[in-house]
């Protein structure tokens, strides 16, 4: 237990932390449970305190109630990561709606044969392969364009360097072929 002005925090309901303000114990126990820091949270309760709506804004933004298991998946592990903007979490909400469909579309194909016959008994691929394909080319087009780069594994070079190296370089060699 902690003292805030020779008082016991218990008395007042309180966790007290080293920053400006403290967080109440539901908020230190929400910080908790979202890998959140309570003393990095800016608090606008009284005297600074860090309160649930605080951790909420500062957590990240839960997945829509209409994806599915890959859908989400995808939406936590992203949005865990990294914070986005409006117009980021519209693309990764359509990227996760794609993952979604793809797995409808694997789940369709599980036991089916890949091969079926055309209209005039000629073997052709399932439909749904194609479809499944356009499905993770999109998807793909979708989270490149959102910019999201690993950090680099130890032992590697700077990855994010890189990618931005080479748009820098393309953007050169356009001007000049201009």
């Amino acid at each position: 237990m902690r003292i805030r002005d020779g008082v016991f925090s218990a008395l007042w309901g309180c966790a007290v932390t080293a920053g400006a303000g403290f967080a109440s114990a539901k908020a230190a126990e929400l910080a908790g449970a979202l890998g959140l820091d309570a003393e990095q949270i800016t608090g606008t309760g009284r005297d600074g305190a860090v309160t649930i709506e605080d951790v909420r804004r500062a957590g990240p933004e839960p997945a829509p109630d209409d994806l599915g298991p890959a859908g989400r998946h995808l939406w936590d592990g992203i949005t865990g990561e990294y914070q986005l903007r409006a117009d980021e979490a519209a693309q990764l909400l359509a990227a996760c709606r794609l993952a979604d469909e793809a797995a409808r579309m694997e789940a369709a194909l599980d036991g089916a044969d890949v091969v079926t016959t055309g209209s005039k008994g000629q073997i052709r691929p399932h439909p749904l392969v194609a479809e499944l394909r356009a499905h993770r080319l999109a998807m793909g087009r979708l989270l490149s364009a959102l910019g999201l780069v690993d950090p680099p594994l130890e032992g590697e070079g700077e990855i994010a360097g890189s990618v931005a190296g080479r748009k820098l370089a393309r953007a050169r060699w356009d001007r000049r072929a201009a």
